[in-house]
Formats: structure tokens, sequence, C-alpha cells
């Protein structure tokens, strides 16, 4: 069980992100489940990172299938290379 304070914490800033990246979880556990769409229902961009499907694919605005440790780093240096 998460600590009641760092749920809510969550939910605030699930509500106040412009995006929200969703990286190696199942998206079935409750309530730490809610939090994606949460952040859809904000109008934030959602990104998943995962190595399978999960229900949350299908709402995603942006799919990255893969191991958090190989497709995170390559997120990364677009974003540098973006930034340059």
């Amino acid at each position: 069980m998460l600590p009641e304070q760092a749920i809510a914490d969550a939910f605030t800033a699930s509500r106040a992100c412009d995006v929200f990246l969703s990286v190696g979880t199942s998206t079935v556990v409750y309530p730490a489940a809610f939090l994606p769409s949460e952040a859809l229902n904000a109008e934030a961009i959602v990104v998943e990172i995962n190595p399978q499907p999960t229900p949350l694919t299908a709402y995603a605005h942006f799919v990255l299938e893969g191991a958090a440790g190989v497709v995170l780093p390559e997120v990364l240096k677009c974003l540098e290379a973006w930034r340059r």
C-alpha cells in the first residue's frame, strides 16, 4: 500500500501535468491505474512505455513498445538532440 499522501500528490500531479509518462506498468493495479486517466481527462499528452500492450495502450497518444531501460535512454537522446 502506498502512503495516502503520496497517492493524493500523484493524483494532483496527474491532473496538472502537460505530459504524462506511464512507464513499465500494467495499468491494472488501483488506485495508481487511475493516474493516466486523470491526465487524459485533464488533456495531457499521455505516453506509454511498456514491452506489452495494456488497457492504456488504446488511449495513449504515443506508445513506445519496449523495456524502460532501453526506451527511456533513446527518448532522452532524441530530446537532447531536439533541444540543440
